[in-house]
């Protein structure tokens, strides 16, 4: 429901702020949650706001050419931009929420307006203070600043795991109560397909349905993409050739030695980036990949591994973290930091045919557990919780 059809459950006000371009994890997370939030029969009233103003629909600041999008893209965000940019907009929120004190305010992206409000937060990841080396020093500086003041106004937490909460709970010595695991969802767009469903988008990229390896995450340190490409060039040359690696994901930061790696391997013929990837299309790269890698360094939840799974690919990831939480027994685990056992593993994801049948059966059962439907479902009781409280 939208402002003006009133019913009796909470009334809810949601930060969109994230559901920008390149829309990446924590602003799909945002737009599932928007767009589950206006059919949820429970909802009374429902708002969006983002970057100091209403917004009619969640996705209103996905447009590319809007100013900010714009600026964005071509000048980064440095620390005291960054700082005066969230000092002007907390300012303008303090005068446009005012009113709004008896409604729930949801921050999806870590931090709230400084507002007298029933705030609920969700947390990712605490990756700024585990691995600060892996994001923009700006970025750092924002979350160690305003994450803490956020948690101390929050009435509720949601973590995107048990293994977030268990690392909120300790780190901020927050009452247990006061935080619970929603998991994410995976889009039903992403399932099996068949080869001529495939032809269109595969063409266009150039791919041949289950003859490529996908690796699917922005190009940053945490993703372990350079451990990725080290472990790949150890594999047999003939296997390389018939499963070149696919690297989808925007161009993110801190990675000039990886870049000059990926341009090298482009040369040979053996890798591809096509970049970021359109909605639209990565469902059926997804579900083209003869096997999928994750070998993510650390991550609260890992939604790239569920997607792969419903897509009906055989995945590796990563042995700690979050991620065997969300895979439990349908990957193939690895050390991310032994270079040796992902290669070992890449071989074995590629080549072993009975793995690869019975990954496939557990992953596919193991995505239906995640909905967003169910996501939402467990929000709302929070929001109705946090409201009644």
């Amino acid at each position: 429901m939208t402002q003006g059809e009133a019913g009796g459950g909470p009334r809810v006000i949601l930060g969109i702020d994230a559901i920008c371009p390149p829309l990446t994890g924590i602003g799909r997370y945002a737009l599932s949650l928007a767009r589950g939030l206006k059919r949820h029969p429970d909802v009374g009233q429902l708002r969006f706001y983002g970057r100091g103003g209403w917004l009619g629909e969640p996705t209103a600041l996905l447009g590319p050419h809007r100013p900010l999008n714009v600026l964005r893209r071509h000048v980064p965000f440095r620390p005291l931009a960054r700082r005066a940019y969230h000092n002007v907009m907390g300012v303008i929120s303090r005068a446009k929420l005012a009113k709004y004190h008896q409604w729930v305010f949801h921050a999806p992206n870590y931090v709230s307006p400084d507002f007298p409000a029933r705030i609920v937060c969700t947390v990712h990841d605490l990756s700024h203070l585990w691995m600060p080396e892996c994001h923009p020093r700006d970025r750092v500086e924002h979350l160690l600043r305003e994450l803490p003041r956020t948690l101390v106004h929050a009435a509720h937490v949601i973590t995107v795991s048990n293994f977030v909460r268990d690392e909120v709970i300790a780190e901020f010595g927050l009452r247990p109560e006061r935080v619970s695991t929603v998991y994410h969802g995976v889009d039903q767009s992403y399932h099996p397909r068949e080869a001529d469903a495939l032809q269109g988008v595969l063409a266009r990229y150039g791919f041949e349905r289950g003859r490529y390896l996908l690796a699917v995450g922005t190009l940053e340190p945490r993703k372990n993409l350079e451990r990725l490409l080290d472990a790949f060039r150890r594999m047999p040359a003939a296997l390389r050739r018939a499963y070149p690696l696919v690297l989808v994901g925007d161009r993110g930061w801190h990675n000039e030695a990886l870049l000059h790696r990926i341009d090298s391997l482009r040369a040979e013929g053996e890798l591809h980036w096509p970049g970021y990837v359109s909605e639209r299309d990565l469902p059926s790269l997804y579900a083209g990949a003869a096997g999928f890698a994750y070998p993510s360094l650390y991550e609260g939840f890992g939604l790239p591994v569920l997607e792969a799974m419903a897509s009906g690919v055989p995945v590796l990831t990563s042995n700690r973290a979050s991620l065997p939480e969300v895979a439990g027994d349908a990957a193939l685990f690895v050390d991310p930091e032994d270079v040796a056992d992902i290669a070992r593993s890449l071989e074995r994801l590629l080549t072993d045919t009975d793995w690869r049948e019975g990954a496939v059966r557990r992953g596919l059962a193991r995505a239906r557990a995640f909905t967003w439907e169910a996501c939402v479902d467990r929000t709302v009781s929070i929001y109705r919780m946090v409201g009644e409280g």
